[in-house]
């Protein structure tokens, strides 16, 4: 079966990841395994979708069409993604205001 042409900047027949694929790609990346359980359609299908955007054969009516797609894809996948637990400035001021406490309390016991 015949390979289609290469260029420039394409390894493996595939062309490589632009601007919108890339930024993809980050988020993914920024949500860790917790977009595993998502389970692997989502975050392939968002990838998908921004390759087809990056690639400047999309006509202009679809690339609107996948832009929505890949906005809605990608906010189904930070539902489904719980936040990452932070400490916050406020969880730190009670931590040590519970420190404290508990040393006040100590020393006179």
């Amino acid at each position: 079966m015949p390979r289609a042409a290469g260029s420039a900047g394409q390894e493996s027949g595939r062309p490589k990841a632009g601007p919108v694929e890339r930024a993809v790609a980050a988020e993914l990346k920024a949500l860790g395994k917790r977009v595993d359980d998502a389970g692997p359609s989502l975050p392939a299908l968002a990838v998908a979708l921004a390759r087809k955007i990056d690639d400047p054969r999309t006509p202009a009516g679809p690339f609107a069409d996948t832009a929505k797609e890949l906005r809605d894809t990608l906010d189904r996948l930070r539902e489904l993604v719980p936040p990452e637990a932070r400490e916050d400035h406020i969880d730190q001021l009670e931590a040590r205001a519970a420190k404290k406490l508990r040393l006040v309390g100590g020393a006179g016991a």
